[in-house]
């Protein structure tokens, strides 16, 4: 009989000291889910297009970050083709849109990462240019279709290291919901957090 009551007692104090220790972790609970509600969304520099020519601008992703697994998680869209290309030192493209390489002469918007390497883009009659490392920061949109853009854009791989750069076209063609923050390309301080 001790036994059974002695049990008993130690079943009883184990369930109040979880309850306790899971009491104490509640407002870490609570601040998480703010700091998440609260999060940063997703900003990119984007290359789109207005009144028929090439533009760079800093964009805000409409969808805020998932919180999972101790992650934020940002929703970036559906693709449809997507593909890794692998770009030589030194190399010169030229003038460009957004494009599919898959889908020869139809061009797609496309989500670009850069894992590696280093990529110039310009305007050809703008002031406004973007440089992007690859790596955490390495990420951009492109959607300046042809049927959009007389111009274009320019674009060298001026590193001498090979570019690889993850390309993800929208499915349908179709951007993700977004808020243009401002003209040019994102500034580091609307990238740090992502």
């Amino acid at each position: 009989m001790f036994d059974l009551i002695a049990a008993l007692n130690f079943s009883v104090e184990l369930v109040f000291l979880l309850k306790m220790h899971l009491l104490s972790l509640l407002p870490l609970f609570l601040l998480s889910c703010l700091s998440s509600a609260n999060a940063q969304g997703l900003n990119v520099t984007a290359i789109s297009a207005s009144g028929g020519h090439s533009v760079l601008e800093c964009w805000s992703l409409s969808a805020p970050p998932l919180s999972f697994a101790g992650a934020s998680n940002y929703p970036i869209g559906n693709y449809e083709g997507s593909y890794v290309g692998v770009i030589a030192p030194r190399t010169h493209i030229g003038q460009a849109w957004a494009m599919h390489p898959q889908h020869g002469s139809l061009f797609h918007n496309v989500f670009s990462i850069f894992l590696s390497g280093l990529v110039h883009i310009r305007l050809p009659d703008s002031r406004h240019e973007a440089w992007v490392q690859g790596g955490k920061y390495g990420i951009i949109i492109a959607a300046d279709t042809k049927n959009l853009s007389m111009t274009g854009h320019v674009t060298d791989f001026p590193g001498n290291d090979e570019t690889v750069i993850a390309e993800l076209p929208f499915a349908g063609g179709m951007v993700p919901d977004h808020e243009v923050l401002y003209a040019g390309p994102c500034k580091m301080k609307d990238l740090i957090g992502i």
